[in-house]
């Protein structure tokens, strides 16, 4: 359970709004539009072809989102979160490559109703942030996205592309997501540091 605080101005003229996650939000004080108790971030993961990298690594954000809001995956909407993945050379409609599925489930993610998709299917909406798996990708941007990506993984580190290799190549891969994931759930979990 936490309370968000939305202090008013320095004068002191308004209330501070107060808000209660349970997980879900709930406003307890003050007035704010619906969207603004959503507390999320739109996020579009991308790789290349949308069947191998992408698909794991916005499942794995997912997953660890919604079990750090202590609800679940299906929940996640409802907070403003909205995780999705593209390619930048995906042909619509494929599924998720055999070995992600495989190592995907043996870390309990199911891989099996993903459909790849385009970059451009996904361009024109909104992102507050695109997290590519090498600088290739977020070079494909459009401009306006650009401003808003950054590599998946917070260590600068490219995530290698898998395809057709090994079981063992893609475990690889999953656990540099993984860690990658972690990262960025701390760093987003974090106060900010206080300006000297």
């Amino acid at each position: 359970i936490g309370c968000g605080v939305r202090a008013g101005d320095s004068t002191g003229a308004s209330a501070s709004t107060v808000v209660r996650f349970d997980p879900l939000p709930r406003l307890l004080r003050g007035h704010l539009p619906a969207s603004e108790l959503r507390p999320g971030l739109r996020v579009l993961v991308l790789c290349t072809g949308n069947i191998c990298r992408s698909p794991l690594a916005a499942a794995l954000l997912e997953s660890e989102v919604a079990a750090a809001w202590g609800t679940g995956v299906r929940e996640l909407q409802e907070l403003g979160w909205t995780i999705a993945s593209a390619g930048t050379f995906g042909l619509p409609g494929g599924p998720a490559s055999e070995h992600s599925c495989a190592t995907g489930a043996e870390i309990g993610l199911d891989l099996s109703r993903h459909r790849s998709r385009n970059l451009e299917q996904l361009s024109h909406l909104r992102w507050d942030l695109v997290l590519g798996m090498s600088r290739a990708h977020l070079a494909a941007l459009p401009p306006d996205l650009q401003s808003r990506a950054e590599l998946f993984d917070p260590s600068d580190a490219e995530v290698p592309d898998p395809y057709g290799g090994s079981l063992a190549a893609y475990r690889s891969v999953r656990d540099q997501l993984q860690r990658a994931v972690g990262e960025r759930l701390r760093a987003w979990s974090a106060w900010p540091e206080a300006e000297a």
